[in-house]
């Protein structure tokens, strides 16, 4: 198969990264007075949230609006911030390496500058990817068929047959509406792995020596 014909497009969160809520509101909880503030961050507007996530607020507005609606310190936010990013799923983190060594890797992501920062810098490392199609960006988020656009323009992917993984099934529902048919949703790191060198027929197929063949777990 010519791997021009091909192009990976990976949700992070869920899928390569995993997310903690219980542990960022702990950390809230944390750095808070006895009686102060709200209990978690479910009590956050939601256009508040959103709007940071497509990059509308910038970061030093959002700590100030979330340190003043919890009564906390713009550091506690961080550091709940922090927390929710528990941390990567080794399994699905190697299965991207490998399949960039044949094809070209992408990730379209719905994330916020903080959360982006911590997982780019620091636990995927800036050169995961080909390149990186984030919400906060862009200022387009999914399920919204704009930032699936944006990212076919900027690939030039028109013609190319396109695999997206991604943990939430109304992210799929839009890809699939748009004509991406390889679209898979994301249960187990197993799952996945099978899925894909099933559509690639890449079951048998060795991978370089010093990595494992695409379509086995490890």
């Amino acid at each position: 198969m010519n791997k021009a014909d091909v192009l990976f497009v990976f949700d992070v969160g869920g899928v390569l990264i995993e997310l903690d809520p219980a542990a960022r509101d702990a950390a809230l909880v944390a750095g808070r007075k006895a009686g102060a503030g709200r209990p978690d961050f479910t009590s956050l507007p939601r256009d508040l949230m959103r709007d940071f996530r497509l990059g509308l607020v910038d970061e030093p507005a959002y700590l100030a609006a979330l340190s003043a609606h919890f009564d906390v310190s713009t550091e506690t936010i961080l550091a709940a911030e922090d927390a929710y990013i528990a941390g990567v799923d080794p399994e699905m983190v190697g299965f991207v390496r490998v399949l960039k060594r044949r094809f070209r890797v992408v990730c379209l992501s719905n994330t916020q500058a903080i959360h982006w920062r911590r997982v780019s810098h620091t636990l995927l490392g800036p050169d995961l990817f080909h390149a990186d199609y984030v919400s906060h960006v862009l200022h387009q988020e999914k399920p919204d068929p704009a930032i699936y656009r944006s990212l076919i323009e900027a690939e030039a992917a028109q013609d190319r047959r396109i695999i997206f993984i991604d943990d939430t099934g109304e992210n799929i529902d839009a890809a699939r509406d748009l004509g991406w048919t390889d679209a898979l949703l994301h249960v187990s790191p197993g799952d996945t792995i099978a899925a894909v060198a099933d559509l690639l027929g890449l079951q048998d197929e060795a991978g370089p020596a010093d990595e494992p063949a695409v379509g086995t777990r490890h």
